[in-house]
């Protein structure tokens, strides 16, 4: 079984070097740390997207396998973990390098005031999970193999442990508090037989989702859990579609019938956000959130080494807006936490870019 918190994006490898021929003219300006997004359980009317016109403009700044906004007052920050580092201005000149030995996975606050990230701890040089606000030191938070996964709330990351990957735990990252949220129950047995099984918990760890394949790689069967009554429910979410769960809030969204759908699993009543219609299939990757659940995205095409997608869909569900991004240089693999900048990936490279989608 595959365990996964949703929406967990895979860090790309890669190094490159700042690029001269970025777009030109693109102002730049520092990241706003944005108020907490009001995508939540239930807290949020969903409602159809009103389509707007976007862009992405390609920037110099270096992008490795890592990325922070904001780190130590630059305007963006990225290296790979246990090796070298390179803070960079709107310019994207580079303004400091330094080693950072860090381990495993980095992961942002979606307000951006805070990182988590694995390192060992000077004391027992033995691993742990650490903590640090953007202009501070970082503190110690739990020792151990922990891989951080989400942000529920800007107090509260959850957590994986590498050597038992099964259970969820929220960490306090104030108090260093530890809590198990999940606990993978007994699953229902298969109407058929099964080639692969997805188990994926929701942002606010309210739910449980799992879905099966067949032997033929089609999604047959969907069953969703509720973790506060311990029991499985009955469920709008559909059988044959693969779902995404939002890493915060109760959203789900998927593609189906060439309409994007979305809904809260507190409520199951689906809404479709979007007609996709030209912006066909192949769908690769599936939709992508940003870290606060205000965006996603989708990717229509192949993407590889010399060529970005077809076509990549952005929505903005804050402001109930939908964009179509043409021939984009590659598809939207991280986000800044105001959601102006994205970090655009194809092949082994990342390139930085400003995302502009109009008011109307």
């Amino acid at each position: 079984m595959r365990l996964a918190l949703a929406l967990v994006l895979a860090l790309v490898s890669c190094s490159v070097l700042p690029d001269p021929n970025a777009s030109p003219r693109v102002p730049v300006e520092p990241v706003v740390i944005p108020t907490i997004s009001n995508v939540a359980a239930c807290g949020s009317a969903l409602k159809s997207l009103a389509t707007v016109k976007a862009s992405a403009a390609l920037l110099p700044h270096r992008v490795d396998d890592l990325v922070v906004f904001g780190l130590d007052g630059s305007f963006f920050a990225s290296g790979v973990p246990g090796q070298r580092w390179f803070e960079t201005n709107t310019a994207g000149a580079i303004t400091r390098e330094f080693d950072w030995a860090m381990q495993g996975r980095l992961l942002q606050s979606p307000d951006g005031a805070r990182i988590v990230f694995r390192a060992a701890d000077p004391a027992s040089r033995e691993p742990a999970l650490f903590v640090r606000d953007l202009g501070t030191s970082a503190r110690l938070l739990a020792a151990g193999v922990w891989s951080p996964q989400s942000w529920p709330d800007a107090d509260h990351v959850f957590v994986r442990a590498d050597d038992d990957p099964s259970p969820l735990f929220s960490l306090d990252v104030r108090s260093g508090a530890l809590a198990t949220v999940f606990q993978p129950p007994a699953l229902p047995e298969p109407a058929r037989e099964v080639d692969d099984e997805y188990l994926t918990v929701s942002g606010d760890a309210h739910f449980a989702m799992v879905q099966r394949t067949d032997l033929d790689g089609f999604f047959f069967e969907t069953h969703l859990y509720d973790v506060k009554a311990d029991a499985f429910v009955d469920t709008t979410l559909p059988k044959t579609n693969e779902v995404f769960l939002s890493p915060r809030g109760d959203l789900a969204a998927w593609v189906q019938g060439g309409e994007l759908i979305a809904m809260h699993l507190c409520d199951q009543k689906p809404v479709v956000l979007a007609g996709l219609g030209s912006f066909a299939a192949p769908f690769v990757g599936g939709i992508r959130w940003s870290g606060d659940g205000r965006f996603l995205s989708i990717t229509s095409g192949v993407t590889d080494a010399l060529r970005g997608p077809r076509a990549v869909l952005v929505a903005d569900l804050e402001r109930g807006r939908a964009a179509l991004l043409v021939d984009p240089w590659g598809f939207i693999s991280r986000w800044s936490p105001d959601g102006a900048y994205v970090v655009l990936s194809r092949g082994a490279e990342d390139r930085l870019a400003k995302l502009t989608i109009a008011a109307r």
